[in-house]
């Protein structure tokens, strides 16, 4: 895809790479944009330059953070609005049902937002084709390879920020099931829980709230109290 020759020489070396990548950190991103020697301009500024183009392209690099550690990272969308996309493809066949049989069960049947491995091919017996455990096993660890699921943990599922990204035009038939962050309203699946008003907060959104308290308790960016907070 050409960005038109406008662009920076730069520009499409970054394009490229996150195009290729589809999800990338912000900081990777930063290194890369720092190896151009007379070329003072903000990366956040880059950014905004290259979706101008890309908006006409109905593409957009957005930023977001990782759920579970709060890094900042770069993830490479399409905009257009279709109807394929509230019911997502990205695999093929049982692999794309089994897919979305997991990002169910996250969102609707998950307090945590994960899932464990045992649950997770126990699903695949509600493929309309069935699978055996050998090859749910290798779907799973496709979907790991190619960035839509994490594993935190021995045994733990969890949705990746290119997955979460990818799939807010499909979470918006589960409105009913999401979790929405206090802080930057998008929807959410790990994070924290305010004890006293019962707020979903993202780790990271928390943090930042409380970032410019110092030597006081962080409190709830909803109901200001100094409370602990649970694991959501």
């Amino acid at each position: 895809m050409s960005v038109g020759a406008s662009y920076k020489l730069e520009f499409r070396s970054l394009l490229q790479t996150i195009m290729f990548r589809k999800i990338i950190p912000f900081k990777l991103l930063q290194d890369l944009h720092n190896r151009h020697p007379g070329d003072n301009s903000d990366l956040d500024d880059v950014i905004c330059k290259m979706n101008e183009t890309l908006n006409t392209l109905h593409q957009r690099i957005k930023i977001c953070h990782c759920e579970l550690t709060g890094e900042k990272l770069c993830v490479f969308v399409s905009t257009v609005e279709r109807e394929y996309q509230k019911k997502y493809k990205i695999f093929d066949g049982p692999q794309e049902e089994y897919f979305l049989l997991i990002v169910n069960h996250i969102i609707c049947s998950s307090e945590d937002g994960y899932i464990g491995s045992v649950d997770a091919l126990n699903l695949s017996s509600k493929i309309t084709t069935p699978v055996t455990g050998s090859v749910a096993e290798h779907y799973l660890q496709l979907y790991v390879k190619k960035g839509y699921l994490l594993v935190p943990s021995i045994g733990k599922y969890c949705l990746s920020m290119l997955a979460i990204t990818e799939l807010e035009p499909y979470f918006t038939q589960f409105e009913d099931y999401l979790k929405h962050c206090f802080v930057c309203k998008r929807a959410g699946f790990i994070g924290l829980k305010c004890n006293n008003c019962e707020k979903f907060i993202h780790k990271h959104c928390h943090s930042n709230f409380n970032q410019f308290k110092p030597g006081s308790k962080p409190i709830c960016p909803s109901c200001k109290q100094e409370l602990p907070f649970l694991d959501q």
